[in-house]
């Protein structure tokens, strides 16, 4: 068995191909934790994680856009694609996480160059049982 690296666990999340956003092929089934992920947006994932993670002692950083009547626009000043979520907790390595839903996504603009810069995770809402216990650990 060989260790994989952080930066190896980063490339591998990047190269995963991206899922397509069409029905699953009838006689399937699928189980209802999968139906679920599958129909979780993103603002439901950050919601969510958010709430652990305050519940847990972490600190959360995530710019909200705004619609100036014409367009979502998010102020920045900078270089755009930054993660959707910081988290930072005493005693514990800062998170950067991009959030995408289930099936359906794709990066936008600048958002795999940050997540390589940063070594930003790539999560999902299938990820959420280890989310919630990587925000409920201990200290290392």
């Amino acid at each position: 068995m060989t260790d994989l690296t952080d930066a190896d666990v980063i490339e591998a999340q990047l190269a995963k191909p991206k899922p397509r956003s069409r029905p699953a092929r009838r006689g399937s089934r699928l189980t209802a934790r999968e139906l679920l992920d599958r129909e979780m947006t993103e603002a439901q994932l950050q919601s969510t994680i958010i709430d652990h993670a305050h519940r847990n002692g972490w600190m959360c950083m995530h710019s909200r856009p705004v619609n100036d009547g014409k367009r979502w626009l998010t102020p920045i000043q900078g270089d755009p694609g930054y993660p959707d979520l910081t988290l930072a907790k005493v005693g514990h390595e800062p998170i950067h996480a991009e959030l995408k839903t289930e099936v359906g996504w794709h990066w936008k603009a600048g958002q795999r160059e940050w997540a390589e810069a940063l070594g930003a995770e790539l999560w999902r809402p299938s990820d959420l049982p280890a989310i919630i216990a990587r925000l409920s650990a201990p200290p290392k």
